[in-house]
């Protein structure tokens, strides 16, 4: 799906707190324009071994922390779990 054209794209760019980490990645998002499905695809390193997860807003703006991101997508469990691969 990758670059599909007409298809919406974006990318999030990721650090940890303040600068003071070592976490650090990007995730590139391609959105295909005859299903409306998202693909999300990326590398983070610097963080400790386990499970994490990520939450994706309507907004980036961080001007004023979250507050100022408005409220997070929302996907259903079994939508995540058809999704996920």
């Amino acid at each position: 799906m990758a670059g599909k054209a007409g298809g919406l794209k974006g990318v999030a760019l990721i650090g940890g707190a303040g600068g003071n980490s070592a976490v650090a990645g990007a995730l590139h998002f391609f959105q295909d324009p005859s299903t409306g499905y998202t693909e999300v695809r990326g590398r983070v390193t610097g963080l400790a071994p386990g499970l994490h997860g990520f939450h994706i807003h309507s907004f980036g703006d961080t001007t004023n922390g979250c507050n100022s991101t408005v409220k997070q997508q929302e996907m259903q469990e079994q939508e995540l779990d058809a999704a996920i691969k």
